[in-house]
């Protein structure tokens, strides 16, 4: 039986690993998102100044 509790912590930790990794992805795109909207409105900003 420990052998099936150990392959069992094992699973659940890499399980946890994959949702934490996936959710430092999450965050980045959402930060890259963030900054390209700031980039494109300082862009849109520039243009309309100098028309």
């Amino acid at each position: 039986m420990s052998g099936l509790e150990v392959l069992l912590l094992v699973g659940v930790a890499y399980g946890i690993g994959r949702i934490r990794q996936w959710q430092k992805n999450r965050d980045a795109i959402k930060t890259a998102e963030g900054l390209k909207h700031i980039v494109d409105a300082m862009r849109h900003q520039g243009k309309g100044g100098k028309e």
